[in-house]
C-alpha cells in the first residue's frame, strides 16, 4: 500500500514536518518565505490528519499560526 503524497508534508529524520509558503500579504508579518512547523509525529497518517487541522488553522486566521501551541502536560510521565 502506498502513502497518498502530500505537498506540504515532509520528514525530517523521523519526524513529520508541515511547510507552506507565505502569502505576500503576510510575507512583513512573518519575515520569511515559508511557514515551518513539526507535527511531531512519525506516524504517516497522524501527520496527514494534523496537516490538515494545521492547513485550516491558517487559513483561518493565518496571523495566529505563527503563535506557538502551549504544550500539554496532561501524558507527561511523572506528574
Amino acid at each position: 500500500m502506498s502513502h497518498d503524497r502530500s505537498p506540504r508534508l515532509w520528514r525530517r529524520g523521523a519526524v513529520c514536518r508541515y511547510r507552506v509558503q507565505v502569502l505576500r500579504d503576510l510575507l512583513t508579518f512573518f519575515g520569511k518565505t515559508h511557514f515551518n512547523r513539526s507535527l511531531k509525529t512519525a506516524a504517516h497518517f497522524e501527520a496527514l490528519r494534523a496537516a490538515r487541522k494545521m492547513a485550516l488553522a491558517i487559513e483561518l486566521d493565518p496571523t495566529r499560526a505563527s503563535e506557538r501551541p502551549a504544550r500539554s502536560v496532561e501524558g507527561s510521565a511523572g506528574n
